[in-house]
């Protein structure tokens, strides 16, 4: 029987192969190794050592960061204060405008600036707060406002005709009341509002209260007392 002189060392086909590798793979046939023995079942019996991967070296380059960034940026940002300041100082600055103090419609109004509202109180025997814008000029612009300015006497009428809708009587010398002050004394925006209000109120009422009383002699006195100070 003829034996293979052919050892697993330098002369193995697949020595090459696997020197100095974890993993490899060799075929196991006759054109990889020679068939000396024809005919003849063989095997391959493999030997190997582990030895130690060789150490590798690490070399690191550390750059120095130049110390002139830092100085050029601090110069930058000085310069950019340094402009900031120069254009503020450079803007030039106004004194606030006022609008002077004035009496107007029986309301005095304080010294009040520019671009702003001026409240103070109504005039006398009313309630509420009197209104007049400062143009940005120092100017007083257009007239007062006084339509929050409600006499007592009207809030009072308000009142009665409000808890009372169905007294006949009540609703007439609401309007006489109305007629009265009206020819006695100056109204307000804020009056003229209220008592045009308190008048539609009125005939709401007065219309309601003759469609659920009897026709009688008294009531027809009050219809024409009614339709004397309406029309």
């Amino acid at each position: 029987m003829a034996v293979s002189s052919k050892a697993f060392g330098d002369e193995c086909p697949g020595t090459p192969k696997c020197q100095s590798k974890a993993k490899c793979d060799v075929k196991v046939t006759n054109e990889e190794f020679g068939d000396v023995c024809p005919e003849t079942s063989k095997y391959l019996e493999v030997r190997y050592i582990c030895v130690t991967p060789p150490a590798t070296t690490t070399t690191t380059t550390t750059t120095p960061i130049p110390t002139t960034t830092t100085t050029s940026l601090s110069t930058t940002a000085s310069n950019e204060n340094a402009i900031k300041s120069s254009l503020t100082s450079s803007v030039p600055t106004s004194a606030p405008k006022f609008c002077q103090p004035k009496y107007e419609r029986h309301v005095q109004f304080p010294k009040t600036e520019s671009g702003t509202n001026a409240k103070t109180a109504c005039p006398v025997n009313t309630d509420g707060l009197a209104e007049w814008f400062c143009s940005i000029d120092g100017k007083w612009e257009g007239s007062p406002d006084l339509s929050n300015c409600i006499s007592i006497w009207i809030k009072k009428l308000d009142a009665d005709i409000q808890n009372s809708p169905e007294d006949s009587l009540i609703q007439l010398e609401a309007l006489k009341e109305i007629h009265t002050h009206s020819k006695r004394q100056q109204l307000v925006g804020g009056e003229l509002i209220k008592i045009s209000s308190i008048i539609e109120k009125v005939v709401v009422n007065y219309a309601n209260i003759m469609k659920s009383v009897i026709p009688s002699k008294e009531n027809h006195h009050k219809n024409l007392e009614m339709n004397k100070v309406i029309y």
